[in-house]
């Protein structure tokens, strides 16, 4: 996605700073799975963290629109991105289904997480028109 970003602005700035600060403690929800894989607290907190990393996402992806306004191949790849407002939804239903099966909120994140190995095919292949 940066590759074809023209300009930054504090507020693309401040979003990936916030992306960086969520991102940063996934060693420390990891950690806490990892002493004790049956805690609904660890599951729920690993849950969370990415529900936090996906919204931090979202506003890096809109604050790079408004500082592009004027760059319509990122504009036409960023502007109607369907794939974080799934996954956000996903991981909302994986976060509430935690309260029912707690064992779920590894297995889900990771089902949900497994969608963002694909790369953006937009963003691609605008960067191949550039």
């Amino acid at each position: 996605m940066f590759q074809i970003v023209k300009q930054i602005d504090g507020l693309v700035i401040w979003a990936n700073t916030v992306l960086l600060f969520f991102l940063s403690f996934i060693p420390f929800a990891t950690e806490i799975v990892n002493n004790d894989p049956k805690s609904l607290f660890g599951s729920q907190l690993y849950t969370l963290l990415f529900i936090f990393v996906n919204l931090a996402w979202n506003f890096l992806r809109i604050s790079l629109l408004h500082a592009n306004k004027d760059h319509k191949i990122l504009v036409a790849s960023l502007r109607h991105e369907p794939k974080s407002l799934i996954t956000l939804a996903a991981f909302i239903v994986v976060f509430l289904l935690t309260f029912v099966w707690h064992e779920f909120g590894m297995i889900g994140t990771f089902l949900v997480m497994m969608g963002w190995i694909m790369p953006y095919k937009r963003i691609e292949n605008n960067i191949k028109r550039l």
